[in-house]
Formats: C-alpha cells, structure tokens, sequence
C-alpha cells in the first residue's frame, strides 16, 4: 500500500499545477476501506480531469481519454503517450501511472527517477537504425515505399511493464531473453526493444528495402539479426526448421487477426512472454485495430483502442487472402517466397 501511495503522489507531482492534496487523500480513503466500496471523486487540474472509482466488482480510473480498469484479481493499464515533455516528466508518468498494474506484475517498478540515470542509459544504447528520433506523435512517417515509420504513441506503448516483464524475469533466470520483431521496417522497434535491454532481437519483415536504407550496419549489434521474409514463412522455414527457442516476447508491428495473435503466443512464448500486437476489431476487418498483450495462454492481459491522441490503426497483415489495399499484394510486389 505505501508503494501504491508513493506512485499515486508521482502521478500528483507531475500535474502540480492547480491540483488540490485531495487527490491523495482520495486515494486514500478509496484504498484503505478496500475495493469492494463504492466512491466516486473528481478532481479538476489545469491538464485534464481525473475521475477515480471503485465499484463492488472493479477499480476504474479515468485520466482525460484514457481508462484503466482492473477487477479483484489482475489490472490492466495503457501506456499514456505525452508528446512534449522531458524525460524525467516521461518517465515518472510511466511510473505513476503504472500502479494499476503492480497486482499483476507486482516486481516491475524500477525504485529510482533521477533525470541522470535516465541520461546515462540513454546515451549508452548504440544507434543502429536512422529511423530512430524520427518518430513523430499521431502521424506515420513514410520510410520506403513498403512501410512506415509509426506514430510516436506506438513505441511509447511498446516500453510498457508488460513488454518490461519477460526481461526481468529472464534475468532473475540468468538468461539472455530473446524478442521476436515482426514488420520491423525501418528498425524503430527493434532500436526501442533494443534500448529496453533486449539484446536477442530476431527482426522480420518481407520487405527489406526500410531495413537496408535506414541501417548503420557498423553500429548493428551482435544479437540482433534480421531476416527478409514474412512472419509465416519465418515461422516455418526458419523458425521451426532451426528448431530454435521461445520467444519471451513477441511484438507486431502490422494490424492482424486475433486467431493468428493468439497461436503465436501460445506457440512461442516462454512460460512468461508476452505478444504485443494491433489486433483487428473485427476478424479481416483492416480498417481498425486495438493494441492487445496476450500471454502463453492467449489470454488478453490489456486492451485499448486508442492511445492518447492517437487512434490504433496499421498497415494490414499481407499475409491474409482478405488483405485489400494499397499495402497488399499485388500493389505492393508481395510474394509468398
């Protein structure tokens, strides 16, 4: 409870403009009488509103656009993007907000926010791919004629606890956790998966045209390999004939079908991997995703739709036979090799 206090008052600290100590105290009262109460406290900053509530079946908190809910046993969390502020901002806000996930993943909060640890490891990650710090908050910026580099909120999320949680535990393990990096384009989510401590990167993508302009080959690490084909005939002609390990975490980076999310994690997961991907709304529906986490199970750990400012929508799966559009075959030179 003083740990879950100590993040709340971070999340205060944050928005110190105008906002009342009340905030705290709610949280207080709210916690300390147990969830199976029912309270309901607003409390207005100069940001945005904050509506706090617990009910006999679930915890939900309401920050500006952005809900999280958590029932008696797990709680899940979106990552909330914040364009325009500093690291150190960034990054307690990430702690903070992280709170209605310690029930589940109760030993992933990192136990100091000092802006030079933050500098340090930051400046220490090599820099392999030119597409890095071209990220832009909402908009997609065009890295070949095959794919884009995506909007900033997508690599926020990737940074999530749930993402930071199989290397943890690999560590505790003392062993090298390995991350599967599917349409990796240009290299942003391998650089981002790369900066979080993964220093196994299995990247794939069908296109290696993004791959090939924007990489520093003197610069590409050891560990992290590339490999110009699908998902799929990765999968099989790669994957499974190289009889090659589990993945402790698997993260997409084009729009798919839940059948497909679903066997990938419960195929080539380790016991605590997670697969992160834009899941369509609607089976072959291409024109709207949710970010989903699933575990080895293929069971949905956290689902959001929309992600600040910014609403999920990808380059759709040009695996699929419903795949339409510009992105698919045969407008984009896509072959099943």
């Amino acid at each position: 409870m003083t740990v879950l206090l100590s993040l709340i008052r971070l999340l205060v600290l944050l928005n110190h403009e105008d906002v009342s100590s009340s905030f705290c105290n709610a949280l207080q009262s709210i916690t300390s009488t147990g969830r199976n109460v029912a309270r309901r406290i607003t409390i207005t900053s100069t940001r945005n509103t904050d509506i706090i509530s617990s009910t006999n079946t679930a915890t939900i908190i309401t920050r500006g656009s952005t809900t999280f809910t958590g029932d008696d046993d797990t709680l899940s969390r979106p990552v909330v993007a914040a364009p325009r502020i500093s690291k150190r901002r960034s990054f307690l806000s990430t702690m903070s907000t992280s709170i209605v996930a310690t029930s589940f993943f109760p030993t992933m909060l990192p136990s100091t926010a000092d802006d030079s640890s933050i500098t340090a490891a930051s400046s220490s990650n090599t820099i392999f791919t030119r597409g890095f710090g071209k990220e832009e908050y909402t908009n997609s910026i065009t890295a070949s004629r095959d794919t884009n580099i995506s909007p900033k909120e997508v690599y926020d999320s990737i940074q999530s606890i749930y993402i930071q949680y199989p290397l943890q535990k690999a560590r505790e393990q003392n062993r090298i956790a390995r991350a599967w990096d599917v349409g990796a384009g240009a290299g942003v989510s391998t650089q981002t998966l790369y900066n979080m401590g993964y220093s196994h990167i299995e990247a794939v993508d069908w296109s290696s045209k993004a791959w090939v302009d924007n990489l520093l080959p003197e610069n590409l690490p050891t560990g992290v390999h590339f490999t110009p084909l699908d998902d799929e005939r990765y999968v099989e002609h790669v994957w499974k004939k190289g009889d090659m390990e589990k993945f402790d975490v698997i993260v997409f980076n084009f729009g798919i079908n839940e059948s497909k999310a679903r066997k990938y994690a419960q195929e080539m997961l380790v016991e605590d991997g997670t697969l992160f991907a834009p899941v369509n709304v609607q089976s072959d529906y291409w024109l709207k995703q949710s970010f989903k986490v699933y575990n080895v199970k293929g069971d949905v750990l956290w689902s959001v739709t929309d992600v600040g400012a910014w609403s999920v929508q990808f380059q759709p799966d040009v695996t699929q036979e419903t795949c339409q559009g510009i992105w698919c075959a045969p407008y984009n030179g896509f072959k099943k090799k």
